[in-house]
């Protein structure tokens, strides 16, 4: 069974544009005000009870009827909001690295004898027809449904 070949700058392509939706992803942040509201509600007071361990005793003086102190409200966004700055800043590093990589591997123009004829193809510049590194880098986003399981190494 003959499959057809592998469009490098599609996957090229596709590879970009998941890094772009990962790169607005971290600018936006995870909690955005409305989001935050709603995570500290009264009704997710379970759930904050279970972290405990992670803030200081003091202020997880829960009065009888349940609800969170703002103080206490007030600390938890605080160390949310650091943690979710961390994880932002980390995952645009982490975008901007592989964006590197992949110009690198930028598909370009490249003569390539097929049938005794001279077709112009696109091909990666140090890896040719089959880069490994693009093609990986685009697996790491197979559950998006752009990505295409020939792709795959």
């Amino acid at each position: 069974m003959n499959e057809a070949p592998i469009r490098l700058d599609e996957v090229w392509a596709f590879c970009n544009a998941r890094l772009d939706d990962d790169e607005r992803r971290a600018q936006l942040g995870y909690y955005s005000d409305t989001h935050w509201e709603r995570f500290t509600t009264d009704a997710h007071l379970s759930a904050w009870k279970a972290w405990r361990e992670y803030f200081p005793r003091e202020q997880w003086d829960v009065p009888a009827n349940d609800r969170i102190s703002e103080a206490a409200r007030d600390a938890i966004r605080d160390r949310i909001t650091a943690h979710e700055e961390k994880r932002s800043a980390r995952m645009l590093a982490d975008v901007a690295f592989k964006r590197d990589l992949l110009a690198e591997h930028e598909p370009a123009l490249q003569a390539a004898v097929r049938d005794s004829e001279v077709t112009p193809i696109l091909v990666c510049r140090i890896d040719g027809d089959d880069c490994p590194l693009t093609r990986g880098l685009a697996a790491l986003y197979d559950d998006h449904e752009d990505y295409k399981k020939a792709w795959r190494l």
